[in-house]
């Protein structure tokens, strides 16, 4: 029986200096501290200019990215990224709030708890329901986000800029 213990205490030994190898090899891949400050910009793949604008606020961090149209320099469409820096309740309970609601022309998309989450809002601005989002103003407005029906990019600019101080391509 005392070989059998010593076999197997050998090859959990094995493994955990082979998990402890490979742990050594990849700490290259790992996030760096100065990164976690960063706020996150949601990709898309979209054919057309991109602009982005970003603000670091104090219960989180939000970024725009707009895609504008090529010939006509217009927005088409909006990716607006919200992550929480610390816990708050009240962010967390209207990012919920607005990842449950349906608006035509907006989606919403949250990860995370409530101590570090991140909501995405996707907004095609051509085909957005003015209506409906306004009954989620009070949600938005905690969370300091601005979505409006505006296709001028410097227009949007502006709208940002009275919510704290973005800094734009």
């Amino acid at each position: 029986m005392n070989m059998k213990v010593v076999v197997i205490w050998g090859f959990v030994v094995i493994v955990f200096a082979g998990l402890g190898i490979f742990g050594l090899l990849n700490q290259d891949i790992l996030e760096t501290p100065e990164n976690l400050n960063t706020p996150y910009v949601p990709s898309v793949e979209t054919e057309g200019k991109s602009m982005v604008c970003s603000n670091i606020r104090e219960n989180g961090n939000s970024s725009y990215r707009f895609t504008l149209d090529e010939t006509t320099n217009n927005i088409t469409n909006v990716n607006i990224s919200y992550s929480a820096s610390s816990a708050d309740i009240d962010t967390y309970t209207a990012a919920t709030n607005l990842n449950n609601t349906s608006i035509n022309g907006v989606t919403f998309a949250l990860s995370g708890s409530s101590t570090d989450f991140v909501l995405v809002a996707t907004v095609n601005v051509g085909s957005m329901d003015t209506a409906t989002l306004e009954s989620s103003q009070a949600d938005l407005s905690k969370l300091g986000l601005i979505i409006e029906g505006i296709t001028d990019y410097e227009t949007y600019k502006t709208a940002l800029s009275s919510s704290g101080a973005y800094t734009c391509d």
